[in-house]
């Protein structure tokens, strides 16, 4: 439980702030650039290190996706009721997050963590029983 509390408190923080705050369309701008500029080996994405949207789009993705996935420590259950399939790689996560995104233009003022939460939850979520 205390594990969840905080990683609601960091997607908060990761949605919240001043006018640089990361949104939708800005992130979907800078993740076409990855797309365009990315050479995509399985794990392995190699890109121009000094293309800023393509480093921007890169870190911010890894560091929401990490968070979306978390599995509780003991049920070892998704924590946001996110499913994604092993061997989900960045490609698809990139087109996952930018499938839905350009689908639903009317939510690209709101914030980037949230729509990669969307479009996660959308694209995989757990079924039960």
């Amino acid at each position: 439980m205390r594990l969840l509390i905080y990683a609601l408190l960091v997607l908060v923080a990761l949605g919240a702030g001043d006018a640089q705050a990361e949104t939708i369309g800005s992130l979907v701008r800078k993740c076409d650039r990855l797309l365009q500029v990315g050479q995509f080996e399985g794990e392995t994405v190699r890109f121009p290190g000094d293309d800023p949207e393509a480093v921007m789009c890169l870190g911010y993705m890894t560091a929401v996706i990490e968070f979306v996935l978390l599995n509780d420590a003991d049920t070892k259950k998704p924590l946001l009721g996110i499913c994604a399939p092993t061997g989900l790689g960045m490609p698809q996560a990139l087109q996952v997050f930018i499938n839905h995104a350009r689908a639903r233009p009317e939510s690209w003022h709101e914030s980037a963590p949230l729509g990669i939460m969307r479009s996660f939850s959308t694209a995989f979520p757990c079924r039960s029983g």
